[in-house]
């Protein structure tokens, strides 16, 4: 009895005991990720057997073999707690995202498709073989190796433009002010797509539209014609970084850097998380300084580009016009991997000269202008109904008021008249094929009773009006009305200033 006795004693006192001892903690994902790790070293050190360096390495690929998901679980798991801007992607992914500009042959200009029949050159690119052919903004094209274009839309006249690289195109052109038609041959070339265009909008204004910070076609393409436009008479210039989403830090730095007369001048700065803040600061390779330039911004300008306006701002060498900016003050990194796939990593912090960081915030214009605003229109238009058709035969005010509602809804882009010719019935042919109408080669009834329920909606929605826009071009006009105060650059060896 008394070792029994003694026996129910020890199992009560080791009952008491377990209850009584703390519970063991729980093992963690980093625990577990610690063991893993000596367990690796230790058999890469001491096992016979091993010949391999990293073990655990060698047991994840294995893994990874049997269950492929798991690889996608891991980088999940690695990207959870980094922000929306980085990503692992594969190459395919990476180039359908960040899309690079593909050459493309052809002369170098930029139609203005608001106007003709025949082509009109809105801009030439300073780097194509249009401009060194000696070809213009605002020079009407009217003759493709021998063929009148004159009277053809330009999309059809665009079309002849088209061929083999190295090939020569013949153009007949007529430019303002000359009675007599020119001809110019140009050699058509391989060109990289540019995000950067220029448009000189008269009154002594230039007009740079710059969609994102792509290659050193961009850069060579923006300073090539920023440092020309001096000498062709251009004392304003408006920038417009509306809907740029930033791009390559490097390209914008160079293009900023390029319209900053003094040297030394710190432009902004970016810092990681094991280095120390990085200055980029100005080279005087600035040429010449306009009497004003006008910044237009929007929400959606992002990244590399909010550094370029934030910038000019902070030195106050721009007046930024528009909305507050997005606010992307980080950059990343961009590391090709062993299997071709991509890590992007956001590793920078971008600070401005005297605002510093600014993400999260963005930059706010110094005119804040809202974008999206529509105007009534104070067109009249010749008397038209559906009761009859309108013929080609035809030259009478109903021809009229048919080209002036075409034009209103942007599928005539030439002067209304009161004759019915082959730009009116190709014009025509577009609104019918967008309404899915029968298409005709005349204005029936039932295009006819489109064509006026079409008018009335646009007239009630009114016109659309870029106010940002106009208030950047009365800035930069009333400031263009004044001689430059800053002296030009000396010419390079080549160049011309007529």
């Amino acid at each position: 009895m008394k070792h029994l006795r003694t026996a129910v004693f020890l199992a009560a006192f080791l009952c008491a005991a377990l209850r009584c001892a703390p519970a063991a903690e729980a093992v963690t994902g980093a625990d577990r990720l610690e063991t893993l790790n000596r367990l690796s070293e230790i058999i890469a050190l001491h096992a016979l057997d091993s010949e391999s360096e990293w073990p655990l390495g060698d047991a994840l690929a294995a893994l990874i073999d049997e269950n492929p998901a798991l690889f996608d679980k891991l980088v999940a798991a690695m990207y959870e707690d980094l922000d929306e801007y980085s990503h692992y992607l594969t190459r395919e992914e990476f180039e359908r995202q960040y899309p690079t500009g593909q050459p493309f042959v052809g002369v170098g200009i930029q139609v203005d498709a608001a106007r003709g029949p025949g082509l009109y050159i809105d801009m030439v690119r300073a780097d194509g073989p249009a401009a060194e052919a000696g070809l213009r903004a605002a020079d009407h094209i009217v003759r493709i190796d021998g063929v009148d274009v004159s009277l053809f839309p330009w999309q059809a006249a665009a079309e002849l433009l088209r061929g083999e690289e190295g090939t020569p195109v013949t153009l007949g052109v007529r430019r303002a002010d000359e009675t007599e038609e020119r001809a110019f041959t140009v050699v058509r070339a391989a060109l990289q797509a540019s995000n950067v265009s220029y448009t000189d909008l008269g009154d002594g204004v230039g007009y740079f539209s710059i969609s994102g910070f792509g290659t050193l076609e961009d850069f060579a393409s923006f300073t090539a014609t920023y440092r020309r436009i001096p000498y062709e008479g251009i004392r304003s210039v408006i920038i417009d970084l509306r809907d740029n989403g930033g791009g390559d830090t490097e390209v914008m730095y160079n293009m900023l850097n390029a319209m900053i007369p003094t040297q030394g001048e710190i432009l902004f700065a970016v810092e990681g998380k094991n280095r120390l803040p990085e200055l980029f600061t100005s080279t005087g390779a600035g040429q010449w300084t306009p009497n004003r330039v006008v910044v237009l911004v929007n929400e959606f300008t992002a990244s590399a580009a909010e550094i370029f306006a934030g910038s000019l701002q902070d030195l106050e060498l721009a007046t930024l016009v528009g909305a507050r900016t997005y606010g992307k003050g980080r950059g990343q990194y961009v590391f090709n991997l062993r299997d071709d796939s991509v890590a992007i990593v956001t590793a920078l912090r971008a600070l401005l000269p005297k605002r510093m960081a600014y993400d999260g915030e963005g930059v706010a214009p110094d005119i804040p202008v809202p974008g999206r605003q529509c105007r009534p229109y104070e067109e009249t238009f010749a008397p038209l109904s559906a009761d009859a058709a309108v013929l080609p035969t035809a030259r009478s005010a109903r021809v009229l008021g048919v080209e002036q509602r075409l034009a209103l809804l942007g599928f005539f882009h030439g002067t209304p008249d009161e004759t019915f010719d082959d730009y009116t019935r190709w014009a025509l042919g577009l609104f019918q094929k967008q309404h899915r109408l029968t298409a005709l080669s005349y204005a029936g009834v039932d295009t006819l009773r489109a064509l006026l329920t079409e008018t009335e909606r646009q007239l009630e929605r009114g016109r659309p009006f870029d106010a940002p826009y106009e208030e950047a071009l009365e800035l930069a006009r009333a400031a263009a009305e004044k001689p430059l105060v800053a002296p030009l650059p000396p010419l390079w060896p080549g160049e011309s200033d007529n």
